[in-house]
C-alpha cells in the first residue's frame, strides 16, 4: 500500500485500481512464462511494481524521462518513443501508456499497456487509438485500462 505522503501527490484514484492492475500484470507474466521485460515510463507511481516484478521476471531495463527517479535496476533517462532505446523482444510493459503512442508500431513482442483514464484526456495514446488495434485484449480496472497482446 502507498505511504500516506503519496495520497497527497497522486490522489485517491490511484488506490482504487492500482493493486488489481499490478496483480493482473503478474498473472499475465506468469501465464505466458516471460523471462525478461523492458519497462517504459513507470514514473514514481509504479516504482513498487517494478521491484515486485524483478522477483518474478528479469527487468532488463527501465526507460523514463524523469531524471529524479533512482532505480537500482538498469535505468536510463530517455523518452522511449523519441530516443534510441533497446527493448526486450519478449515483453514490453508500458506504464502511463497514454503517453507512449506508437509503441505498438515501433516494437514487436508482447505488450502490456496500462492507461490511466483519469489523466489521459489529451495524450497521444487513448482508448480510441488502442481499440482500433484489434489484436489486444482489454481489461478495465477502476480508472485504468490494461491492454495486452502480441505484435508480430
Amino acid at each position: 500500500m502507498r505511504p500516506v505522503d503519496g495520497l497527497r501527490e497522486y490522489g485517491n484514484h490511484m488506490m482504487s485500481g492500482e493493486q488489481p492492475v499490478k496483480d493482473l500484470i503478474k498473472i499475465i507474466i506468469k501465464e505466458y512464462g516471460f523471462d525478461e521485460c523492458t519497462v517504459i515510463g513507470p514514473g514514481k507511481a509504479w516504482e513498487n511494481l517494478i521491484y515486485d516484478l524483478n522477483d518474478i521476471i528479469d527487468v532488463k531495463h527501465i526507460y523514463d524521462k524523469d531524471p529524479a527517479l533512482k532505480y537500482t535496476i538498469p535505468y536510463t533517462v530517455a523518452d522511449a518513443i523519441f530516443d534510441d532505446v533497446e527493448v526486450s523482444d519478449q515483453l514490453i510493459l508500458s506504464l502511463h501508456a497514454e503517453k507512449h503512442y506508437p509503441a505498438t508500431r515501433m516494437w514487436k513482442g508482447y505488450h502490456i499497456m496500462v492507461i490511466d483514464q483519469y489523466y489521459s484526456n489529451h495524450d497521444p495514446t487513448t482508448k480510441d487509438t488502442l481499440d482500433k488495434e484489434n489484436w489486444m485484449e482489454i481489461e478495465k480496472i477502476g480508472d485504468y485500462l490494461v491492454y495486452h497482446g502480441e505484435v508480430k
